[in-house]
Order: C-alpha cells, then structure tokens, then sequence
C-alpha cells in the first residue's frame, strides 16, 4: 500500500486562539490520546486555548504525538487519534505500513506494533 494517511473530516475551527508549548514534565499527567500516564521527565505537548468561547487544555505524550504528525495529513480531534488510527488498522486489515515507520519515534513504532498486534490476534 503507498499511503499511510488516514484522512479524518476534520474542521478544526480554532476560530479564537491557542498556544502550543513542548514541555518536560515536572509532575505526572494524564495523556487525553491514549490516556497513559506521561511520567515525571518525559516530553509532551501542552496546548491551551479557547475554542467557540470555551477554554481548553490539552496534553498529548510523545508518542501520540509522533503518530498523529506521521499517519494524520488532514488534521484530527483532539482525543481521538488513537480510536482512528486503530480504525485505520482495520480498515486496512493491519497492512498498511510502508517508509513512514522509519519517521515515528521508537516507543511511538512500538505502540503502533502493539495496536496491530491487538488488531491480529482479535481476527484470530
């Protein structure tokens, strides 16, 4: 398969502002993609904002982070990449890898690895 892009009809109408900071933990969050904890140390992205008069923050690991700037080329929502990229595996029955592997970070190949795995074994 030549493309790895998983197309989500997306408006991500951020008519109002936001601010995107890579920050180093200093304490332990919650992940609002996959929900793991970012431990104490690691890296993630902070973004806070306003949206349609709402504030928001929202703090993606590393991880998911790494999946969703290589597999998402027409945007996402927040909260969700992880629930369409494992809709993406099986719409594809597992089989869609190609060079964009190599551009994942390593923990972030191996939790896409652990979703096909998942996905493969359920078929089973």
């Amino acid at each position: 398969m030549d493309c790895a892009c998983i197309y989500v009809d997306a408006e991500n109408d951020l008519s109002g502002f936001q601010k995107i900071i890579n920050r180093k933990a200093i304490k332990k969050h919650i992940c609002h993609e996959c929900y793991r904890t970012i431990e104490k140390g690691e890296q993630y992205e902070y973004v806070s904002g306003m949206v349609e008069g709402d504030f928001f923050t929202n703090k993606t690991c590393s991880e998911c982070l790494s999946l969703r700037n290589v597999f998402f080329c027409s945007g996402w929502y927040w909260g969700c990449v992880i629930d369409d990229l494992k809709n993406f595996i099986n719409d594809t029955d597992g089989d869609f890898l190609n060079d964009k592997i190599f551009d994942l970070t390593e923990k972030a190949r191996w939790k896409l690895f652990e979703y096909i795995e998942d996905y493969w074994s359920y078929q089973s």
